[in-house]
């Protein structure tokens, strides 16, 4: 396959380039339809399969959409291009610790990046922990993944040396990275 010129990737500008929203409970079909390319074109970045996440019910897509809509417990962000959304991430708080939130289902549409949509992407999450009082935000990223860990290490997360197994059944396993993230002081 021949690399692709730089002219054909898709125009963006400030005034073209997706949109970045909180998802909504309408939201649940596209959403499913997202991660399903998701997980087809990057199947080793992901703790489910294509095969596992198109059998679940439309309604826990509709019941998860509602419940990541608002509140500081889980969030989805979609990257809506017009026609189709081309980009996802997400993020929730642990139960564990209550300044800790996780970053996870980072994806971006093949035509999409290299755009700046990832990193548009991270940070919506990183302002969505911050501002529900997180202090470190932490994902998983597979090790063989080497674009991907340095796209992070541009953002300042760095790896806490932990790893652990992609998934049940899988040779892969991923690293765990940190970002240290500045609260916001209160204004008097």
């Amino acid at each position: 396959m021949e690399p692709r010129a730089a002219y054909d990737r898709p125009m963006t500008s400030r005034l073209t380039q997706p949109t970045i929203r909180r998802i909504r409970p309408q939201d649940a079909d596209g959403w499913r339809e997202v991660r399903l390319r998701a997980l087809l074109d990057a199947p080793d970045a992901f703790g489910s399969t294509h095969t596992e996440t198109v059998q679940r019910p439309p309604e826990a897509w509709t019941t998860r959409a509602a419940r990541s809509s608002e509140g500081d417990r889980d969030a989805l962000f979609l990257a809506d291009g017009g026609p189709q959304l081309v980009g996802l991430v997400g993020g929730y708080r642990s139960s564990d610790d209550d300044h800790m939130r996780q970053l996870y289902s980072m994806w971006v549409a093949p035509d999409f990046r290299g755009t700046g949509l990832a990193e548009r992407l991270v940070d919506h999450v990183v302002d969505w922990a911050t501002t529900s009082g997180a202090s470190r935000l932490d994902l998983w990223v597979t090790s063989t993944n080497g674009q991907a860990i340095r796209f992070y290490e541009r953002l300042s997360f760095e790896a806490t040396g932990r790893r652990q197994q992609v998934r049940p059944g899988s040779d892969l396993d991923e690293l765990e990275m940190t970002l240290e993230l500045r609260i916001p002081r209160e204004v008097n």
